[in-house]
């Protein structure tokens, strides 16, 4: 006994027909080729979203599936930019306690001191790095529509 692509249980000597090797399984779910931009909820026939009542647009087509790959891409940047001054914040948040401490600046200047403050600049820029990609890397950015524009 072989397997064919579908999974369909061959016997050698046994013959199938085109229907029987390429027929969907029963447990196959029913194809989804509308979505709702607003709230991504996929639907199975055009018309009007269930939930918030917009039009549904065809996943099928190469221009909408281009317009959902960018509004994907348009999400993940903005979320990437409040990362980013998220982490800026606080990193100085972590630089001015840092500097409250009775004795740092004194220390300071004896260990890791640069002029003009470069090395509290760089301190900062460092932490706010970490953060930003520890944040990104805890807090994954999941697209809307990865299951119509094949991104993961």
């Amino acid at each position: 006994m072989r397997l064919l692509p579908r999974l369909v249980p061959v016997d050698a000597g046994e013959l199938l027909t085109a229907r029987q090797i390429f027929a969907a399984p029963s447990y196959a779910p029913r194809m989804q080729h509308f979505i709702c931009v607003p709230c991504a909820l996929p639907a199975a026939a055009e018309g009007s979203c269930a939930r918030c009542g917009d039009v549904l647009l065809d996943a099928r087509r190469d221009d909408v599936r281009e317009l959902l790959a960018d509004i994907d891409s348009r999400h993940r940047r903005a979320r990437e930019q409040r990362l980013l001054w998220l982490s800026i914040v606080l990193a100085f948040v972590i630089a001015a306690g840092l500097w409250s401490i009775p004795g740092f600046w004194a220390a300071r200047r004896y260990y890791f001191a640069l002029p003009l403050l470069l090395d509290q600049l760089l301190m900062i820029g460092l932490v706010s790095f970490a953060m930003m990609k520890l944040t990104a890397k805890l807090f994954p950015a999941r697209p809307r529509f990865a299951g119509v524009t094949g991104s993961e």
